[in-house]
């Protein structure tokens, strides 16, 4: 979790300067995200697919509020991983209603190939 969570900070907060914090609900995003990469591995393995449609819907909000942030910054490389983001998490929640576990591993492994780009750039 630390390592993407630290990763999204950085990678979405690119242009946050030091003297700008972001605001409570970008921060709490993050956290979300974060709690997103600690769990998500564990719930397909399970196939606790409850918990899969909670962590899709939690990284679908949490990219909603990030995408929105950097549409106010003009920031279009981190609205469009943020736009990805919502997408896949859609994704992921439509295979935790079908129960299946091949397209959570997949639609998982999205967002966290989101992350990792990010985190890459």
């Amino acid at each position: 979790m630390h390592a993407l969570h630290s990763f999204l900070l950085v990678a979405l907060g690119v242009v946050v300067s030091g003297a700008e914090k972001p605001p409570e609900n970008y921060q709490q995003a993050m956290k979300n995200l974060g709690a997103f990469a600690q769990g998500i591995s564990k719930a397909v393995s399970a196939e606790d697919y409850d918990a899969i449609a909670k962590y899709a819907a939690s990284a679908k909000d949490a990219f909603g509020i990030v995408e929105a942030y950097w549409s106010k910054n003009t920031h279009a490389a981190a609205v469009k991983t943020a736009q990805d983001g919502v997408k896949a998490a859609t994704d992921l929640r439509v295979t935790a209603n079908l129960k299946s576990k091949e397209g959570a591993d997949y639609a998982a492994k999205g967002i966290m190939d989101l992350c990792l780009g990010c985190r890459t750039a």
